[in-house]
């Protein structure tokens, strides 16, 4: 791996098409691989329930996941992660936080959201990623409204991989 030019992958989980918004002008900057995580297809009230669980059960419950296109972890120095902001919790996203070893891995969470509580929301993922060996290297929360103007989300993704 070439020290001075670290690798980094786009990794996702989304419903609604906020997130991979995001992720793909996230891509269109920084011109890496975007993975998109898929999970089960289950009813809206399943999701909910699953949402409301907390973090520290996530160590038991396998949720099945799969990235496409095929992902391996070992190959990137850099994971931007996204997800949306779901009730208290987004079981994809906790599913892949409790398979991968994230020890020696830069993580820039970005979270895409509409209504209330995301600050809190995102720490619980972020303490999930850190306790789980991530290093956190950068912050990055996008108000679902925002998403309808993509140079103001580029702005926003270009200062928090920056720092």
């Amino acid at each position: 791996m070439n020290k001075n030019k670290r690798s980094m992958a786009i990794v996702y989980f989304g419903k609604t098409g906020n997130t991979k918004k995001a992720a793909k002008l996230m891509k269109e900057i920084k011109n890496v691989k975007l993975y998109n995580i898929k999970s089960l297809n289950l009813p809206k009230p399943i999701w909910l329930f699953l949402s409301l669980l907390p973090p520290l059960i996530w160590k038991f419950i396998n949720i099945p996941i799969h990235i496409e296109p095929s992902f391996d972890i070992c190959k990137y120095d850099i994971i931007a992660i996204g997800f949306p902001k779901w009730g208290f919790m987004t079981p994809p996203i906790s599913s892949f936080i409790a398979k991968y070893d994230l020890s020696n891995v830069s993580l820039l969470p970005f979270m895409t959201y509409g209504g209330w509580d995301y600050e809190r929301f995102y720490n619980k993922i972020c303490n999930m990623l850190e306790k789980n060996g991530g290093k956190i290297i950068g912050r990055l929360l996008i108000k679902r409204k925002l998403l309808q103007d993509s140079e103001q989300v580029k702005q926003l993704i270009l200062k928090s991989v920056r720092k």
